[in-house]
């Protein structure tokens, strides 16, 4: 990865990639190879039938709904989706080629954004120190998809299909921040 590309928190990459916090009930793994993008389209049938095509996966019709695996389709606005994919590094292109007749937009915010991955049995106690959002498993099932803010900084949440497994999309501007917090908390719940 060029130095410009770097992630926001390139500070804390070990040897063996992208920044870490393990300890024994709770581990955030930055997730600095993913493909991020904003797609915005018409959400006509015919829009969503090309992208379904292009990526394998379905656009999303409601907020917080998400669709998905690899890539993961989220609504984040009105006609307008957050696409992740750890996997498909050149989607951004694909897409951009399969929709160019169409009136659409795809941005590659890979360097706007930063996923973490939470994991581990205390993911949800710890976030619930920070997080006013009620994250209790019936009102945050996998597969789901929320907003929320985390000590006041707004992220995305969503909860993958496998057992405490939570990704946070924070703005890159504020991944620090937060990064400092999920590290000091977790350091406080092993004391």
């Amino acid at each position: 990865m060029d130095k410009h590309e770097r992630s926001a928190l390139s500070i804390f990459w070990g040897d063996e990639g992208a920044a870490l916090i393990a300890t024994p009930k709770f581990e955030a793994r930055e997730m600095s190879h993913s493909q991020k993008l904003v797609l915005r389209g018409d959400n006509s049938v015919a829009f969503r039938t090309v992208v379904e095509a292009c990526t394998g996966t379905p656009l999303p019709h409601n907020e917080n709904d998400l669709a998905g695996d690899d890539p993961c389709c989220m609504v984040i606005g009105k006609d307008e989706w957050l696409i992740s994919s750890a996997n498909r590094q050149a989607l951004d292109r694909e897409l951009a080629a399969t929709l160019q007749n169409t009136h659409s937009t795809v941005f590659d915010v890979r360097s706007a954004w930063v996923i973490l991955e939470l994991s581990g049995n205390n993911v949800r106690s710890l976030l619930a120190r920070g997080c006013e959002q009620d994250l209790h498993r019936a009102k945050f099932p996998p597969g789901r998809f929320i907003r929320a803010n985390v000590i006041g900084i707004p992220v995305f949440l969503y909860h993958q299909v496998e057992a405490n497994k939570i990704d946070l999309y924070v703005d890159r501007s504020l991944a620090m921040d937060l990064w400092l917090w999920l590290r000091d908390t977790a350091k406080e719940m092993t004391i």
